[in-house]
């Protein structure tokens, strides 16, 4: 069964609303609910509701993305100084297991 735009939206509104809070660092993933989520903190940093929100992307589609929509960026490393970050082989390895392993309060759809 296919889920279509709006649902995905409204459900990456919904987590966004429910579980980031300002002063928080999110991982930001990839794919299309990922993007909606995105867009989502990116519209509540510039409204005030959220504020000290930063992102660690899993890709540069969602780097790009959340630069456009005003989310400043850290690296794990910034953000998890007492956990150290590891490289790994490969593009999405490198991005995706150190925020999925840290573990800090992120947002995702399984």
């Amino acid at each position: 069964m296919k889920v279509g735009p709006e649902k995905l939206r409204s459900a990456a509104y919904a987590a966004v609303d429910a579980r980031v809070e300002s002063g928080m660092v999110v991982g930001l993933g990839s794919g299309s609910t990922a993007s909606w989520a995105v867009r989502r903190i990116g519209e509540l940093l510039s409204s005030g509701e959220l504020e000290n929100v930063r992102g660690i992307p899993t890709s540069e589609t969602t780097a790009r993305l959340a630069l456009e929509v005003g989310i400043p960026l850290v690296g794990l490393s910034e953000a998890r100084p007492d956990k150290p970050s590891q490289k790994m082989p490969g593009a999405w390895l490198e991005r995706h297991w150190p925020v999925a392993s840290s573990q800090a309060g992120f947002v995702s759809r399984s």
